[in-house]
């Protein structure tokens, strides 16, 4: 890692999906690095982005932790499946 100027959590790939296009959606690879953009930053980042929108109780999205994201995201799955069909 001598010289890695990239945050640690920046870069790893992460395997929960999100929701696009009606279904399960991951970020491609980016074609020129060949490095993974379906990453936790931006993952959860667009997880936690999401559910601020959709539950006005949601407590302060500053003390949540990833597994309280995950649970929140997974409640609005089938409505954001719905909402996005093409």
């Amino acid at each position: 890692m001598s010289g890695n100027r990239e945050p640690l959590y920046g870069g790893v790939d992460v395997t929960t999906p999100l929701i696009r296009y009606g279904g399960d959606w991951w970020h491609p690879r980016d074609d020129e690095t060949g490095l993974p953009l379906h990453t936790l930053y931006t993952v959860y980042g667009e997880m936690l982005r999401q559910i601020c929108m959709d539950y006005s109780s949601l407590p302060d999205p500053r003390t949540l932790t990833m597994r309280e994201i995950e649970f929140f995201y997974d409640g609005l799955r089938p409505s954001l499946k719905a909402a996005t069909k093409d």
